[in-house]
């Protein structure tokens, strides 16, 4: 396991995963309703400030989460394959991270700032003497 994006897609993949088997445990009591078709045109005022089943919806499989896990899973992906992951990625992440930990705190949204740092520093992956398998650094 040697491939910095590899391990940053890792981490990724269980933050993601965790945020959302934690948050969906908790509010598994508004399933029916978000099956139901319930949240299905919410008031304006739903959006300004989620309650009930819709804030539950938004804070566990409307979050971040999924996306998270999908990028995740993109970063290993590529790192497998030899393709360096852009920095601007783990950048992005870096500031994403940064600004949720100064709107709320305590969170562990400090925790992606450890892949982030990963995808930053990562050191160009050689393959078969090309750089990125014949693919130029971003």
């Amino acid at each position: 396991m040697g491939n910095t994006a590899v391990r940053a897609g890792r981490i990724l993949v269980f933050l993601g995963a965790l945020h959302l088997l934690v948050l969906g445990a908790q509010n598994t009591g508004h399933l029916d309703a978000w099956f139901s078709g319930a949240l299905w045109g919410l008031p304006r005022e739903e959006f300004i400030e989620p309650r009930g089943a819709g804030g539950a919806f938004w804070i566990s499989i409307g979050s971040f989460a999924v996306p998270l896990l999908l990028l995740g899973l993109l970063v290993s992906w590529l790192g497998r394959q030899g393709v360096r992951v852009p920095s601007s990625v783990g950048w992005g992440l870096a500031a994403w991270s940064a600004v949720g930990a100064v709107v709320v705190e305590p969170t562990p949204m400090l925790l992606v700032l450890v892949p982030a740092v990963l995808l930053i520093r990562q050191k160009e992956q050689i393959t078969n003497g090309r750089t990125g398998a014949g693919r130029t650094p971003v």
